[in-house]
């Protein structure tokens, strides 16, 4: 993995942290900054797509068609089940909500979603756990002493840095005789 590659995937690290905070604005900028710096990765196409389709505050005609363009690109990538469900999500996000119905049925075939998209409502946020809480590391034995989020690198990384506002704090962990891990906290 290149430099570039390297401050991509935690530039989409950080800008998970910053979406499931409800950083919305800011966590976009990062991802956007992570897709130029790793534009053949079909996860980081398919988690812009799926956040402008399940946020209505980063929806307008040119984001929506944005997301469907990096949706079907996920999928032309790797057609995983779940880029599919996203590419559902965006299309009863425009308001498709027949095509939605259609793809969900070609992806996951999630009950829950099918009947969403028949009653014509938009997607749903679902929140997939991206944080680490300090007291459930406490109390689950981690022995990382993090407030927010730890995420692996490798040895081209080591000490503070900053990305886009995004603060790493401290950096923890061996591997290879060296630090391997951030903690990364949005700065306020």
């Amino acid at each position: 993995m290149s430099d570039s590659e390297l401050i991509g995937y935690h530039r989409a690290v950080i800008a998970r942290i910053a979406m499931d905070q409800g950083q919305l604005q800011q966590a976009l900028e990062l991802y956007n900054l992570a897709e130029r710096d790793r534009p053949h990765t079909a996860t980081l196409k398919n988690n812009i797509a799926w956040a402008i389709a399940t946020r209505t505050s980063l929806q307008g005609p040119e984001s929506l068609e944005r997301a469907l363009r990096l949706a079907r690109t996920a999928i032309a990538i790797d057609p995983h089940p779940h880029w599919i469900d996203t590419l559902a999500a965006v299309y009863a996000a425009r308001g498709q909500f027949e095509m939605a119905i259609q793809t969900e049925k070609s992806g996951h075939n999630n009950p829950d979603r099918l009947k969403a998209y028949a009653e014509r409502k938009p997607p749903q946020v679902s929140w997939a756990g991206a944080m680490i809480d300090l007291k459930q590391s406490r109390q689950g034995g981690s022995c990382y002493p993090t407030k927010r989020w730890v995420s692996h690198v490798d040895d081209r990384f080591n000490g503070p840095n900053d990305f886009a506002g995004l603060t790493v704090v401290q950096g923890i962990g061996v591997g290879r005789g060296k630090a391997t891990g951030i903690i990364a906290e949005i700065a306020a």
